[in-house]
């Protein structure tokens, strides 16, 4: 038994050897060459056991080279590089065929001998018969036409052998250009011929990202209205006027090329760059040129006051805030927000139109952030709404029926906090919706369609007002006799506050709420009096923003129970005047506060104007300065305390 067994696997060895030696590619037995052909040239015979191995082999190698032929590289771009399994033989970076010690005894010849007869015959076929494009591969819009240009040694017509389909093809032999027309969108193989040479132009034809209106105009409010709202105007409504494919996106570059501002009544042309793009769809680079005209109408006051605080620290996905407009009910918006993830998240405000027609909304606004720091965000956000409110800045939206535009997009990154304010006035149609949103999604793609509304109890230890309250303003007349008043205070911020008619919850603070003072002064007595405008905080920190007498003026941090004095009107003898002062409570601020008028000494620094729009700080009596002007008042060196 174990003989018969010996005998039988050494039967089968031997057969198992012969069948190797078959087809092992050293094999003496049936041996043949498969060629390797370029521009009409046999540049290589690659060796193989039997006709179909061979052939086999050739095909892989003419593979490579012929996905080569019509680039950009050259005859001198081939060598030959030693390797550990041979010779490589190498077009650029790719590599071509492996001259291995079987492969040259095989071809009857050494390694290092085959592979320079083999590099030779390679550059000879391409520096005499070379062809390609430039460019080699192209991407280009439906409909659009693109133009390569031939190039190489070749001679003879370009010929157009075949295309796989969506293009069309136009051959210009005079100048060696050829014209490609994108007829469908999807992808195309050409090969052409010149002579014996051929190559190929791959292309990808992609369907426009989104639809441009033949003409985009705006409106604009303002005395004048500045480039920044120009600016704003043209980016908005290059957003909310091209129409985008599904997936498609839309980025407005930051170089809005546009004047320094817009007088009433004028019209100007803004260009605005923007990139739109999206997966499957050609990326558009182009100017857009925006028409704006001034209509010199501003804001009608508001009626109601929206507060988007709560919950003030967002680390959510959600609706924060949500409210209507109609065509009755001018509104100003407040939102005041800090990011408590450690994610980056995506603030942003939504106006929808809920009706069947188009709706046009005056809107503008001021927004401060993102920072790591609360009064900082609040005051840069009151300055510039004060001073936006008193020019009637803004500009004008339209809104199609059922649809939403975002007017407000930010990003805040962890703990960094975000402030604004934004007017709304309805100035065609019946209403629209205000969406306040966030979410860790940075970019817009549709998800956040069925958020969540966020909720947080009210915590009356905690000034976080959410809601919708009425009235927007408050206002109150004052008198200020200095023979006969020590001093008089104004309240701003200060309980009995305004209430939400829904949730009955209060506005701790009236956060948002213009309050404006008419204060009439008098000075009955035979000698200028100085009066001094006081910053009295009754909470903690807090900084203060005012128009007075048509004039911005800000205060420092100020630390309770610190008075600050900011300002100060030198009232001439046996005069009265009346002082206009409207101011709002600061997002990041300990509110209430006090501003207090009383009798202040001559030796603060009074900043008096030289010349229009020029301020000197001067000292000194503040009679040697009441002879020369009218009573006004003007603010002081900053950082002065008083008593």
């Amino acid at each position: 038994m174990y003989l018969y067994r010996t005998m039988k696997t050494s039967l089968i060895v031997r057969i198992i050897g012969i069948l190797v030696l078959l087809f092992l590619p050293g094999s003496a037995f049936a041996q043949d060459d498969g060629e390797v052909i370029v521009n009409g040239k046999v540049v290589f015979r690659v060796a193989g056991v039997g006709k179909k191995d061979a052939d086999e082999r050739a095909r892989l190698v003419q593979e490579r080279i012929d996905s080569l032929l019509g680039t950009t590289m050259g005859p001198n771009d081939v060598k030959a590089v030693k390797d550990k399994a041979g010779i490589k033989i190498m077009w650029g970076s790719e590599l071509i065929v492996i001259v291995t010690p079987q492969q040259a005894k095989l071809n009857k010849s050494k390694p290092e001998s085959l592979a320079a007869l083999w590099v030779k015959n390679l550059k000879e076929a391409i520096d005499k018969g070379s062809f390609y494009l430039n460019p080699g591969n192209v991407e280009m819009p439906i409909n659009s036409m693109i133009t390569v240009k031939a190039l190489g040694n070749a001679k003879g017509p370009i010929v157009k052998e075949y295309d796989t389909g969506n293009v069309g093809v136009y051959i210009n032999q005079e100048d060696d250009t050829i014209q490609i027309r994108g007829t469908g969108i999807g992808s195309s193989k050409i090969v052409f011929r010149r002579g014996e040479a051929k190559t190929h132009l791959y292309v990808r034809i992609l369907d426009y990202p989104a639809y441009f209106p033949e003409k985009i105009e705006t409106e604009v409010a303002g005395d004048p209205a500045p480039k920044e709202v120009l600016q704003f105007a043209a980016r908005n409504a290059c957003v909310n006027n091209i129409k985008l494919k599904p997936g498609a996106r839309i980025e407005p570059g930051e170089n809005i090329r546009v004047e320094a501002k817009l007088e009433k009544g004028k019209t100007l042309t803004a260009t605005v760059p923007v990139t739109i793009k999206g997966e499957g769809y050609y990326t558009v680079n182009q100017d857009v040129q925006v028409v704006i005209t001034n209509i010199g109408e501003g804001f009608s006051e508001s009626k109601q006051l929206m507060v988007s605080d709560r919950p003030e620290r967002i680390s959510q996905d959600g609706i924060l805030f949500q409210g209507k407009i109609d065509q009755y009910t001018p509104s100003r918006l407040l939102y005041y927000h800090q990011n408590a993830d450690r994610v980056p998240r995506r603030l942003w405000i939504e106006l929808k139109n809920p009706t069947n027609e188009t709706v046009q909304v005056m809107t503008g606004g001021a927004m401060s952030g993102p920072d790591r720091y609360g009064t900082t965000v609040g005051h840069a956000a009151a300055m510039r709404i004060l001073e936006i409110y008193q020019k009637g800045i803004g500009y004008s939206i339209h809104i199609p029926p059922g649809k939403s535009i975002t007017i407000i997009d930010t990003q805040l990154g962890n703990e960094q906090i975000v402030c604004g304010y934004t007017h709304l006035q309805l100035r065609k149609g019946k209403e629209i919706e205000v969406v306040v949103k966030n979410s860790s999604q940075l970019e817009s793609d549709g998800s956040s369609k069925n958020m969540p509304i966020l909720t947080q109890p009210f915590d009356p230890f905690k000034i976080h007002p959410k809601g919708i309250f009425t009235p927007a303003n408050l206002e109150e007349e004052i008198e200020y006799n200095v023979a006969e008043d020590d001093n008089v205070s104004m309240s701003i911020g200060l309980a009995p506050w305004l209430i939400d008619a829904v949730s009955g919850e209060p506005n701790n603070g009236n956060y948002g709420v213009f309050y404006r003072f008419k204060v009439r002064l008098k000075n009955p007595t035979s000698s200028v009096k100085r009066i001094g405008f006081y910053f009295v905080p009754k909470g903690n920190l807090a900084r203060g923003s005012f128009v007075i007498d048509g004039r911005l003026m800000e205060t420092i941090l100020v630390r309770y129970p610190t008075e600050l004095i900011f300002a100060a009107i030198d009232l001439k003898p046996n005069s009265e005047k009346v002082v206009e002062i409207v101011t709002t409570p600061e997002g990041g601020s300990y509110y209430p506060v006090e501003l207090v008028l009383k009798p202040a000494d001559n030796s603060a620094i009074i900043q008096t104007p030289a010349t229009p729009g020029a301020d000197t700080p001067t000292t000194g009596p503040a009679e040697d300065k009441a002879n020369s002007s009218e009573s006004r008042v003007v603010p002081l060196v900053q950082n002065r305390k008083a008593n």
